[in-house]
C-alpha cells in the first residue's frame, strides 16, 4: 500500500551557529515575528508555536557546508524583489532571480550564515481552487536556484508538469 498524505512535509529544522543572528535575518527578511524558547536544553526560535500546519524552527547548530544543504521555502508577505532588498539590508545574498512555479514564484538566498532559504510569493488561486497561472509554459531554463543545471526538458517544453493546474 502506497502512502499518500496530503502534505507529507510538516516540520523544518534550521541550524544556525548564531541563533540570535538568525532571528534577526530570518524576522528582517520574511517579516515575520519568531518566538524564541530557552526552556528546553537549547534555544530554540519557532516559526509560529500554535502547532497547527508546517512549521519549524531555529536552533543552535552545524549547518551544511557554505551554500548547500535543503532549501527551504517561506512565504514572502510582498514581493520577492521586495524581499531580495531586505536581504541584503540585512546581509544577505539573492542567489537566484524569481523563477516561476506552478504554486507561484521564487528565488534563492542565502542567509550572512551561508544557509540556503528561499522566498515563496504564492499565485493566487482561481475560482476552482487552482493557481491561476499567467505563464503556462514554463520555458527550460539555467538557474542559481535549480545548481546550475537544466530544468524541464527541450527548449521551450514545460519545466514543470503544470497539466494538474488546467
Amino acid at each position: 500500500m502506497t502512502n499518500s498524505p496530503a502534505n507529507p512535509v510538516v516540520w523544518c529544522e534550521i541550524p544556525l551557529r548564531d541563533i540570535d543572528r538568525g532571528i534577526a535575518f530570518y524576522m528582517s527578511v520574511f517579516d515575520f515575528s519568531l518566538t524564541r524558547d530557552d526552556n528546553g536544553r537549547n534555544p530554540i526560535a519557532m516559526f509560529k508555536d500554535d502547532m497547527s500546519g508546517v512549521s519549524g524552527h531555529l536552533f543552535p547548530g552545524e549547518p551544511s557546508a557554505a551554500g548547500n544543504g535543503p532549501t527551504i521555502h517561506l512565504i514572502v508577505p510582498d514581493t520577492l524583489e521586495a524581499a531580495a532588498d531586505r536581504c541584503r539590508k540585512a546581509g544577505g545574498t539573492v542567489k537566484s532571480d524569481p523563477v516561476p512555479l506552478p504554486m507561484g514564484r521564487s528565488n534563492t538566498l542565502l542567509t550572512p550564515m551561508a544557509i540556503p532559504s528561499a522566498c515563496l510569493k504564492r499565485t493566487p488561486l482561481d475560482a476552482q481552487g487552482r493557481p491561476s497561472l499567467s505563464d503556462r509554459a514554463i520555458p527550460a531554463r539555467r538557474s542559481a536556484h535549480h545548481g546550475g543545471k537544466t530544468v524541464g526538458k527541450a527548449r521551450g517544453q514545460r519545466a514543470h508538469d503544470i497539466s494538474r493546474y488546467r
